[in-house]
């Protein structure tokens, strides 16, 4: 709704259908499904083939970070919000950031702190 309110336009993808339709309750304009592998085709479709701006990774799955790379556009940012597994590895091209100049960002909440004590890395 904040986005909304800054004029942007907002696009979510989840696989699971309850949670898209939530999305577009918060002002999301579409919501897309990713596991028909269409998901780097349908934003770039709707930003007139650039990509977005930003892209949010809320999932620790390694596809999931190579798509959103390939969605945001060259300068575009991209914010992994949920890769703090110490066991999974992402992989992906240094050209998907290097080349396009995107700017990536991890953000870690160290989930055995308390509310109070809770830290973001960014």
């Amino acid at each position: 709704m904040v986005a909304n309110l800054l004029a942007a336009k907002l696009y979510t993808s989840d696989p699971m259908a309850v949670r898209r339709t939530k999305s577009l309750t918060l002002g999301a304009l579409e919501s897309f499904d990713p596991s028909d592998g269409k998901l780097v085709e349908q934003i770039k479709a709707r930003t007139e083939g650039r990509g977005a701006d930003a892209v949010l990774v809320a999932v620790a799955h390694p596809s999931v970070v190579v798509d959103a790379l390939a969605a945001a556009r060259p300068g575009g940012r991209v914010l992994l919000f949920a890769a703090n597994d110490p066991v999974t590895k992402i992989e992906f091209p240094a050209a998907a950031v290097e080349s396009t100049k995107k700017k990536s960002w991890a953000a870690i909440v160290r989930p055995w702190t308390s509310k109070k004590q809770g830290r973001i890395w960014c």
